[in-house]
């Protein structure tokens, strides 16, 4: 199972599935780096004076609201099956 992940990892890294802004669930990233870059961005606008303003989110709870159907035809679509990649 541990060799299947590598592929998938890979996979979806090649394919450029997730966006840049995902941090978690990637090779070298942490969720961390994602405070970061909001703060970093905040003191950059604020030291070229510019008006800053933030709407935040509890996501805690987003993976309870999923709709199965639909992230398993998210899987087929980027050739996701269980733990293995569908050949094209």
């Amino acid at each position: 199972m541990y060799i299947n992940t590598i592929y998938i990892v890979q996979h979806i890294n090649q394919n450029n599935i997730l966006a840049t802004e995902q941090y978690g669930f990637r090779n070298n990233s942490s969720t961390e780096k994602a405070p970061f870059r909001l703060i970093n961005e905040i003191l950059l606008a604020l030291n070229n004076q510019l008006t800053v303003g933030g709407t935040f989110c509890d996501l805690v709870k987003a993976y309870d609201s999923v709709n199965h159907d639909i992230l398993l035809y998210e899987y087929e679509f980027y050739r996701l099956r269980g733990n293995t990649i569908i050949p094209q």
